[in-house]
């Protein structure tokens, strides 16, 4: 789990700030591009599953960019309050439910 910038100084948090800042362009374009893909052909509960999967990308963009504004604002309620938003996602738990490996590991990139 990473760690909660919600107790960090105000530097750290708009330091934090920056970093996502520079980090929801990546994540909206990955969204994007993930959405765009052609569906494949499976069976219903697999595509369900991927279904699920692509419904939740929007608000996992939305939590990134109320961590961004928290952390702007220097407000450390509001930075734990969307630090907790993105840790209860279901996005991970999701993806693996697809089979979707590399999505199901937070943090996890592939180059």
């Amino acid at each position: 789990m990473p760690p909660s910038f919600a107790s960090g100084s105000t530097q750290q948090l708009h330091a934090l700030a920056a970093y996502v800042s520079r980090v929801v362009p990546i994540v909206r374009s990955e969204a994007r591009q993930l959405r765009a893909l052609k569906r494949p052909a499976g069976k219903p509960r697999a595509l369900a599953a991927l279904e699920r999967y692509l419904r939740a990308l929007p608000q996992a963009v939305a939590e990134y960019v109320a961590l961004a504004a928290a952390a702007r604002s220097a407000n450390p309620q509001r930075v734990a309050s969307a630090e907790a938003a993105l840790r209860a996602s279901p996005l991970s738990a999701l993806a693996g439910a697809y089979g979707l490996r590399s999505c199901a590991s937070p943090g996890a990139t592939v180059s």
